[in-house]
C-alpha cells in the first residue's frame, strides 16, 4: 500500500508516492472537483498516450476511484471505476469535464504531429 508524502489534493504539481521497493513519482496532480484529483503517471515507453490514476481527496487521498486511459476503439480517453466505487451526479459531471479537456488537449496534440 502507498501512503502519500505531499498533500496532492490542495496543491496542483508534483507529488510523490512511496510504494514498496521505491518512489513513484507522478508527473502531474490535477484537482477534478472538490472531491477527486488525477495523478498524470509517467508514459510506458513506446505509448503515445497518457494515463492517469484517479483518487478521492478523503482519507488522505489513499483511495483509488479508477483510472483514465486512452480507449482505441473510442480513440478518446475514458474513465475506467474501481470496482465498489460510487459517484454522484456532480461528481460525474466534474469527471465527464476532465476527460472533455483531456481530449481535447489530445486532438490538438495529434493535429501538431
Amino acid at each position: 500500500m502507498a501512503f502519500t508524502v505531499s498533500c496532492p489534493a490542495q496543491t496542483p504539481g508534483r507529488a510523490f508516492k512511496k510504494f514498496p521497493g521505491g518512489i513513484f513519482m507522478a508527473e502531474e496532480i490535477t484537482p477534478i472537483g472538490k472531491y477527486m484529483y488525477a495523478e498524470l503517471w509517467p508514459r510506458i515507453e513506446g505509448r503515445r498516450t497518457d494515463r492517469w490514476a484517479i483518487n478521492s481527496t478523503k482519507g488522505g487521498g489513499q483511495f483509488r476511484l479508477g483510472f483514465v486511459s486512452w480507449y482505441f476503439g473510442w480513440r478518446q480517453y475514458t474513465f475506467n471505476p474501481d470496482t465498489d466505487t460510487t459517484f454522484s451526479s456532480g461528481c460525474l459531471g466534474d469527471m465527464a469535464e476532465f476527460l472533455k479537456s483531456v481530449n481535447e488537449n489530445q486532438r490538438k496534440n495529434r493535429k501538431k504531429a
